[in-house]
């Protein structure tokens, strides 16, 4: 099994297993090793099973130790068919005050795990939703960024701290 392949699967299985809860999809994209171009988008599908059902969304960032910066800006959308339901920017940092990195992990990566929203999310449309990202950082050509990962985990509404956010 090549690198990449073996180190998505260990990250899909990581996001599986850090929870308890009732995971309902994960997914994990690769991003080209060569470069992640400004005008790429990387996309995830899913299709929602359950409308009725509150929904919390994890992100997983993948990156290398040689990536230049401590933080990426995201430029993040939901989509269903032409729709656009949500879209925002989001900064991560990825290294602290001191350029230690704050994800985990041995060897060459480091991942970050996140929720993608503060609010839980519920569906309120059938189809496949699709989880559109492209980078928002200067370089053209963008070094270090390996992958992104989402999933679904179906939440009960007396355990949720906020009120489900509907995405139409």
């Amino acid at each position: 099994m090549p690198r990449a392949k073996l180190l998505s699967a260990f990250a899909l299985i990581w996001i599986l297993s850090c929870t308890r809860e009732e995971i309902e999809w994960a997914s994990f994209a690769e991003i080209d090793p060569e470069a992640w171009h400004l005008n790429k988008s990387v996309s995830l599908e899913c299709e929602p099973r359950d409308l009725n059902s509150a929904y919390a969304l994890r992100m997983a960032l993948r990156h290398t130790v040689d990536y230049p910066y401590s933080n990426l800006f995201l430029f993040r959308s939901i989509t269903v068919g032409a729709d656009t339901l949500y879209s925002d920017t989001l900064e991560l940092q990825l290294a602290d005050e001191y350029g230690e990195w704050t994800g985990k992990g041995n060897g060459p990566s480091r991942e970050l795990v996140f929720p993608f929203r503060k609010n839980w999310l519920r569906f309120e449309r059938s189809g496949v939703y699709r989880f559109n990202f492209v980078h928002g950082m200067r370089d053209t050509s963008l070094l270090g960024i390996e992958g992104i990962g989402l999933s679904l985990i179906r939440i009960e509404e007396e355990d949720s701290t906020h009120r489900p956010q509907p995405v139409r």
